[in-house]
């Protein structure tokens, strides 16, 4: 399980690099660009501290997801 949920980390961040890239190049807006900031950030923090505490990475990457 632990495997799965890190492989998946690894596979969504990516991801969402690129989205947010070809967002911002689309539609060139400030406060979309700070929203995808923060959200990308928080996903980093989620994976940093994956090891120490599993329950506070799922609820920062749910947090990510919805910000």
């Amino acid at each position: 399980s632990h495997e799965f949920h890190e492989s998946l980390m690894y596979f969504i961040l990516p991801t969402s690099l690129i989205a947010f890239t070809l967002g911002c190049k689309r539609h060139d807006d400030d406060i979309v660009k700070l929203g995808g900031i923060c959200a990308i950030f928080v996903l980093l923090i989620a994976i940093a501290l994956h090891d120490l505490s599993e329950v506070l990475s799922v609820i920062l990457t749910l947090f990510a997801a919805v910000y």
